[in-house]
């Protein structure tokens, strides 16, 4: 009879079944001043969280505990909105934020210290000579996103001129590059009359060499080198089949590229396509997998219904999507974790951060903030003739994998997510172990086929730094 025994620990791609799954709720706070929460970062160590919130009189900058929720330093900023974005320096010392675009005070954009929230730099938007639309309303700038470079200087934001009235369609929003040192403009990178398009969501690649954005309506994912500024990826999103704008109508829900294959990039939003909708079972509402390389989207996840802000931990493994309540996507097995409804009072859905050091999420929504832990046990199913087991898995060097297999020879492959084959080897059995060595492969994730007698078992491998 033939036999493959693999011994100590690797989550099992076949064979599955989940066991339990649990949100551990921590700590919960209230903003009470007036206002929202409106962004936060972990800080460096990912001990501590720094946030912006309130309105106007009653806004403030505060750092806080991550695993207690606990006021460490407040500093006060009396032109606080719902708009403001908080970006940490890449030396980890600055904060650049945004102030004001409410009716009352106008946009800036602020390079800070830190330690003591004093003023390095500061760039005020100014209203410019059109500043009142067709019915006679005031226009009103205020920067509806930023995110910062990790290798230059630059921090991207998307400034919105609005009326704010509900007419979106007479709103003009511009993608600009900034010193945030200097606080100079270093480039305009809007499209000639792209600024209609309702730019949404952005992010910049870990090594700074590309900058991707989504827009809503007739959406298009558009990626900038980061360096030149030339436009590499023009993809459009939207079906050329529709006519009516109610049947195309995009939506931008988040955008991130991933921090360990440097050709992936994940999305999430609605895409409606006339061909898939021919299925009745088909929502163009989902979590996306898109390949670079390819120009095309190569795996999405629209069972999940999900298409708005997500956040990605355990090496990408899971992603935690959704508005309201928890969801869990495990990416691999293609199914739901968890699906936790609305009234759980622990907010996930206008942000989340995720600290790997503590495996501990902080999610925010209105003026409620909180600290949660998700916790995922998965077992193999009885039943299973023999364990599949390779170890040590993380691992930054060796997997040791205890041979039993009843054959002349066996074969092994390694894999990496985007499907390339990166190693395939023939070995003889008379080995009572294999080590097969990682090292000289990129922290990710990598997929082990071993087969015995036309018996083929796949395992995932987390390769650490």
């Amino acid at each position: 009879m033939k036999k493959l025994l693999l011994i100590l620990a690797i989550i099992l791609l076949t064979n599955t079944a989940l066991q339990s799954a649990e949100v551990i709720p921590v700590w919960m706070n209230i903003w009470k001043q007036g206002g929202w929460v409106n962004d936060f970062e972990l800080l460096r160590g990912e001990d501590q969280f720094i946030m912006i919130a309130g309105l106007e009189g009653s806004g403030a900058v505060e750092i806080r505990e991550t695993l207690t929720g606990e006021l460490v330093k407040s500093f006060p900023l009396p032109t606080a909105s719902y708009f403001n974005q908080i970006e940490i320096t890449p030396d980890s010392n600055k904060i650049v934020i945004t102030t004001g675009g409410d009716k009352v005070n106008n946009p800036t954009l602020e390079l800070r210290n830190i330690g003591n929230f004093e003023l390095i730099k500061k760039l005020d938007i100014k209203m410019d000579a059109d500043s009142v639309d067709p019915k006679n309303q005031p226009y009103y700038y205020q920067f509806r996103d930023i995110i910062i470079d990790p290798i230059k200087q630059y921090i991207y934001a998307f400034i919105t001129k609005t009326n704010y009235y509900m007419d979106e369609d007479e709103d003009r929003t511009w993608l600009k590059v900034y010193n945030y040192e200097t606080m100079e403009e270093v480039r305009d990178l809007t499209p000639q009359g792209y600024e209609y398009e309702q730019m949404k969501c952005m992010d910049v690649s870990d090594d700074g060499t590309q900058l991707a954005v989504l827009n809503e309506g007739k959406s298009y994912l558009k990626i900038w080198k980061a360096e030149t500024f030339e436009l590499l990826i023009d993809k459009q999103l939207y079906d050329n089949s529709y006519f009516d704008p109610k049947d195309y109508l995009c939506k931008a829900g988040d955008i991130e590229f991933s921090h360990i294959d440097n050709d992936l990039l994940y999305i999430s939003g609605v895409f409606p396509n006339k061909e898939k909708s021919k299925n009745p079972n088909f929502s163009a509402s989902g979590f996306y997998k898109y390949k670079l390389s390819k120009y095309n989207f190569y795996k999405d996840y629209l069972g999940t219904n999900q298409n708005d802000k997500f956040i990605l931990f355990d090496n990408e493994v899971r992603v935690l999507l959704g508005m309201t309540g928890i969801v869990v996507l495990n990416q691999y097995t293609n199914k739901l974790e968890i699906l936790s409804k609305s009234d759980i009072k622990y907010p996930t859905g206008v942000g989340n951060l995720y600290s790997k050091k503590f495996n501990f999420f902080i999610g925010r929504a209105s003026n409620i903030y909180s600290g949660f832990k998700y916790d995922s046990q998965t077992i193999i199913e009885a039943g299973s003739e023999e364990e599949m087991i390779v170890s040590p898995n993380p691992t930054n060097s060796f997997v040791k994998i205890n041979m039993n297999c009843i054959s002349e020879t066996s074969s092994y492959s390694i894999t990496n997510q985007s499907g390339m084959q990166l190693e395939q080897k023939t070995i003889s059995n008379n080995l009572n172990s294999l080590e097969i060595d990682f090292t000289s492969y990129p922290t990710g994730i990598y997929f082990l086929t071993i087969q015995c007698q036309g018996e083929i078992k796949t395992y995932k491998v987390v390769r650490e730094g």
